[in-house]
């Protein structure tokens, strides 16, 4: 990775943690005022498909600017940061008027990592090598949570997101939500493929997870 790419990439993780650790510091906030422990707070925030993800597209950037990742993982948060946006602003109605500090980790980790993520894929992430067999892989992340939400919901009784709510609208609802969600992942997912063959040719090389 030349220096330029390199150092776009450093600052989109940064940007990742920052936007990560503001939220942390709005919910420790909120959960101190009333009493709260940090152990309440961090199992407050590991339910939601937002904070995973982002944690884990930070983590990823943080690789791919130290050269330990390729192709297949930055395609991986590509894929989920994109879609993170796009059902949060579909599905949950986007952001609403709050206080500015939670107002701005929401826009940040809704909104404006979810498209630099993108456009730091389309001009400077390593895309040779990608098949479209890694759609397929992609989708076991969204498949995954969606296991983990069902469980913990079974547990705790609270569901992070209304279209995951198995208390209010059954399982067997909930399990068409979660079908209908693998389609449109492993169908973005495909499409996220062929565009990387467009933007880096057909015949690249093999890249490392």
């Amino acid at each position: 990775m030349n220096p330029r790419p390199r150092l776009a990439t450093s600052m989109l993780a940064l940007l990742g943690w920052a936007s990560l650790a503001l939220q942390l510091g709005v919910d420790l906030a909120r959960d101190h005022s009333k009493g709260l422990s940090l152990s309440h707070t961090l199992w407050h925030e590991a339910g939601y498909y937002t904070i995973l993800t982002n944690l884990l597209t930070a983590s990823a950037l943080t690789l791919l600017a130290l050269r330990r990742a390729g192709a297949v993982l930055s395609g991986a948060v590509t894929l989920y940061e994109t879609l993170l946006g796009i059902l949060n602003h579909f599905l949950l109605g986007g952001i609403v008027a709050k206080p500015l500090p939670q107002f701005t980790a929401d826009l940040c980790l809704h909104y404006i990592l979810p498209s630099l993520v993108l456009m730091h894929w389309i001009l400077f992430a390593p895309k040779e090598g990608l098949r479209f067999m890694h759609a397929a892989r992609w989708i076991f992340y969204p498949l995954g949570y969606g296991i983990y939400t069902l469980i913990r919901g079974s547990v705790t009784g609270k569901y992070p997101y209304f279209f995951l709510d198995a208390g209010r609208f059954g399982l067997p609802r909930i399990i068409l939500n979660f079908l209908g969600l693998t389609v449109v992942f492993g169908l973005s997912g495909l499409v996220l493929v062929a565009v990387s063959h467009r933007l880096a040719g057909p015949r690249g090389s093999p890249t490392p997870l």
